[in-house]
């Protein structure tokens, strides 16, 4: 029977879950008021190599100029990094460089180091009734090539990757695309995906949950990505994909993703909520302008998908909240508190969005015992 407990300290969120054969730790750590990048760090490896846990996914949103620093002080407090770190600009709402980190973690279970050109891009592990592949990082071969051809290499890479973890395309049930200048080429990079997607037959399988944000790399790439992969071994799991009753389809309007994903397996539910504006069922911006008008709906939305299952914002187990302006940042205040005993796992990033006119978007994983 999987049992879940949660941690909330000072700049440090976390929510431990036990199934399965495993334990499995997801932490979001935040920098504390006037504190020094290596303490964060240090922070956030105390966490988990005190429980003698093992990383699987580690995900920064945090300014590019920091990107040395923050690498030398993770490793100077993790040792040897064998799992992807996947560093994004993701400007801090705060007086920090760095919005936070994000860690999953693994107790009790072997884990793989999934490589390309002696680069981690992934981690593999295994419970009793699934197997699950987690990247990161993944950056085109060539950073100079025209950004259709590099998106085409970050996605064929994603598939090589996979491959290598004895998976495919198919397997995969979340996606993030962190893509610079996002505005001047999103629908060219809805085409890519589209026509990859539709080579590989994942619209006769699951299309998965994803986020397409607005961000630049370490590599000065048009594109990072990651992704999670899952291949069921037991009859007990199934992934179904979740829709919105406040939203079309995203692929009404070109973009090749799924609402949310659902995984439920003999004693857990976990839904995959993608990245959500305040989008109607016509595919239109609503509230247009109006920051807290598309902070109220975007909640709304996600929390009406959720609600079916008998789940809400408290099951999260990370958020990310994504601002076009920084200085709104603090209206989210106003919908979720994050004082008391009860917080969400969040980060708050500055960052561009899919569109001119979004202000704000939301990201969820939430889990929930069965």
């Amino acid at each position: 029977m999987a049992t879940l407990s949660r941690v909330s300290v000072p700049g440090l969120e976390g929510v431990s879950i036990s199934r399965a054969g495993i334990e499995e730790d997801h932490l979001t750590v935040c920098p504390l008021p006037e504190e020094p990048l290596a303490s964060t760090f240090r922070r956030a490896s105390e966490a988990v190599l005190e429980s003698e846990a093992k990383v699987v996914k580690m995900d920064v949103l945090g300014a590019l100029a920091e990107h040395p620093t923050g690498i030398r002080c993770l490793e100077e407090a993790f040792g040897v990094v064998e799992w992807p770190v996947t560093w994004v600009e993701g400007g801090s709402c705060g007086r920090s460089v760095i919005a936070g980190i994000q860690i999953q973690a693994v107790r009790r279970a072997a884990v793989e180091t999934v490589l390309l050109s002696d680069r981690p891009a992934g981690r593999v592990f295994e419970d009793e009734e699934a197997r699950y592949c987690i990247l990161g990082n993944i950056t085109p071969d060539d950073a100079s090539a025209d950004r259709g051809t590099q998106a085409r290499q970050v996605l064929e890479k994603l598939e090589t990757a996979l491959g290598l973890a004895g998976m495919g395309i198919t397997d995969v049930i979340r996606t993030w695309f962190h893509i610079d200048r996002i505005l001047q080429w999103y629908p060219e990079f809805n085409v890519q995906r589209t026509r990859f997607f539709e080579e590989k037959g994942v619209f006769d399988a699951l299309v998965p949950a994803s986020t397409g944000i607005g961000a630049a790399n370490p590599d000065s790439a048009a594109l990072l990505a990651g992704a999670v992969a899952l291949k069921p071994r037991s009859s007990a799991v199934s992934v179904r994909k979740v829709g919105s009753p406040m939203q079309c389809e995203a692929t009404a309007y070109g973009s090749s993703f799924t609402r949310a994903v659902e995984v439920v397996s003999s004693d857990l539910r976990r839904v995959l909520v993608s990245g959500t504006a305040s989008i109607n069922r016509d595919g239109n911006t609503v509230h247009e302008g109006d920051v807290r008008g598309q902070i109220g709906l975007t909640l709304e939305v996600v929390s009406k998908m959720l609600a079916p299952l008998g789940m809400g914002l408290s099951d999260a187990t990370r958020a990310v909240a994504y601002f076009k302006n920084r200085a709104d940042a603090d209206l989210l205040e106003d919908f979720i508190p994050r004082g008391g005993g009860n917080r969400l796992p969040l980060l708050t990033a500055h960052d561009e969005i899919c569109r001119d006119d979004l202000l704000f978007e939301l990201e969820v994983d939430a889990v929930t015992c069965l």
